[in-house]
């Protein structure tokens, strides 16, 4: 424990930890590694993964807050009960506990071109066809054409395998009537 205390401050770690405890209690963001305190501050990387300008932290930010445009950035995030963002050159300030769901109503009410142009549902659509196998729900053809196709459009921002189903370019033709 001297070295972390060595690299890092006490607000670093705390930081880094409420971080990372946020991206775990996520239910909508797939993240595979569920680590003890004590593990958590083994682990070479987590501290630095986990940090505001770690590799994991900002993945899950590009996630959870959306990308498409230049302008829509994460200004600040301060350890304290409020987050500081800038959205269309207007600064808000939210609470922490808002955040997720300021966030989905971001994606929601983008419009639908620019949404399919998010980290979240790049990242959602890689997902959604790991799931299927790489293979058309209809003709079980899995060739490079697939789509992730809504299903509806009730949990834009937070879908779940059940929202979409995955098809090859034919049949999703075929969902639309082309």
């Amino acid at each position: 424990m001297k070295r972390l205390t060595e690299d890092y401050s006490k607000e670093e770690i705390l930081k880094a930890i409420d971080n990372y405890v946020t991206v775990v209690n996520d239910k909508n963001y797939l993240f595979d590694y569920k680590w003890n305190l004590e593990t958590f501050l083994q682990k070479s990387n987590a501290l630095p993964d986990f940090m505001d300008d770690g590799s994991k932290w900002r993945s899950y930010l590009d996630t959870v807050l959306p990308k498409h445009r230049n302008d829509r950035k994460f200004m600040t995030r301060n350890y304290s009960s409020k987050e500081e963002l800038e959205l269309d050159g207007e600064l808000l300030v939210i609470k922490s506990t808002d955040i997720y769901k300021t966030m989905m109503d971001i994606l929601k009410k983008m419009p639908y071109s620019e949404y399919l142009q998010t980290e979240h549902w790049l990242h959602f659509k890689s997902e959604a066809l790991k799931n299927a196998q790489h293979r058309c729900k209809l003709c079980n053809t899995n060739d490079d054409t697939l789509h992730v196709h809504h299903n509806n459009y009730d949990n834009r921002g937070r879908e779940t395998f059940n929202d979409v189903i995955v098809l090859c370019g034919d049949c999703h033709a075929k969902f639309h009537g082309k």
